[in-house]
């Protein structure tokens, strides 16, 4: 073992987060998987890994622009959240001019970052005399980072028809950093002005919970002070007693929040999503403008028939494209017929 990496092994208690999505389908793997000589390496880093060659395995966890890890080709397979794909859905928003304009502005720093990157490695397999190398990374679910519920009040008793927690506005010292326009800002703030249009109709039951720079893991991170923000399992607890989920983008169009939601059972509200072989034909309800986000709403939650459907076709989703149990099929699945 190299230094700063740690041996997994199965954990015995409670494990909060996206380490308990992973662990969960890392138990599955490795009961799945026979024969000696897997290495598994779990990273943030699309730099380095402390080990190479065939039967070693990556998966990247945390890197949102696409970038295409540099040591891709030298290990057996890489798997990495938010994948290695350059995604836009500008064209959805030539409606909205400051939407279009962040979202070509953000686009052309994440394209050139990619290519830069693409060019390096191709650069690298040159000079190993693989030029015609392909660059293959295997795009997976991100997982949740609350619990999900360990079981659900039924679909009619379910108290708030709609339910948000999270941020609005960035904190200031983030806001400093980006120089460019900021599309998570344009959508928030379109969202947060709907919401005010939706709540005052008082129709409907709206659990609303607006927060800088708010995350269900703030207070134990250190980021908020307690009472401030909701816990994990407050959160959880208050998702899965709603009938409806916003899953607005955040820095990426991918939120931990779209998997938290869908294991509960709600009707997800969403930006579009990449065409991944997990969130294709998803039955999400897709918004092309947020700013038109309450009469959405007032649509759906007029009709009830649907919105059960949806409700069932989503947990039902959650089952069979995104819990961990099949992230570890396609791990296993995909491990296999790479092989010889």
């Amino acid at each position: 073992m190299g230094a700063g990496v740690q041996e997994w092994t199965p954990p015995a208690g409670k494990v909060a987060g996206v380490e308990h999505y992973f662990s969960t389908a890392a138990s599955i793997i490795e009961s799945d998987l026979t024969g000696p000589g897997y290495h598994f390496h779990f990273t943030a880093n699309t730099q380095t890994v402390p080990l190479s060659g065939p039967k070693t395995a990556v998966f990247v966890m945390s890197e949102e622009n696409g970038l295409l890890p540099r040591y891709t080709g030298s290990v057996e397979a890489v798997f990495k959240c938010y994948g290695s794909r350059f995604f836009s859905s500008a064209e959805w928003f030539f409606n909205h001019p400051s939407l279009l304009v962040s979202s070509l502005a953000k686009d052309a720093v994440v394209l050139k970052r990619i290519m830069l990157m693409r060019w390096r490695w191709r650069h690298e397999q040159v000079r190993r005399g693989e030029a015609f190398a392909k660059a293959i990374v295997h795009h997976i679910p991100l997982g949740y980072h609350s619990l999900p519920p360990t079981t659900l009040p039924p679909w009619e008793d379910r108290a708030n028809d709609v339910f948000f927690a999270g941020s609005i506005r960035q904190d200031a010292a983030v806001r400093r950093k980006i120089k460019m326009p900021n599309p998570k800002q344009v959508v928030r703030d379109d969202l947060a002005e709907s919401l005010k249009r939706f709540e005052a109709h008082k129709k409907w039951k709206l659990k609303l919970l607006l927060a800088t720079g708010f995350v269900p893991h703030a207070v134990a991170w250190g980021l908020a002070e307690k009472g401030s923000t909701m816990s994990p399992d407050e959160y959880m607890k208050e998702m899965a007693n709603s009938k409806i989920c916003l899953c607005p983008r955040g820095t990426s169009f991918e939120t931990f929040r779209h998997y938290e939601a869908a294991s509960a059972g709600c009707v997800v509200v969403s930006d579009r999503l990449p065409p991944t072989w997990f969130y294709r034909n998803a039955p999400f309800v897709f918004v092309r403008d947020w700013r038109k986000l309450d009469q959405i709403l007032d649509r759906l939650l007029q009709d009830p028939v649907k919105l059960r459907t949806l409700h069932e076709q989503t947990l039902r989703w959650w089952t069979t494209r995104l819990s961990p149990a099949v992230l570890a099929d396609y791990v296993v699945t995909t491990l296999r017929k790479d092989r010889p």
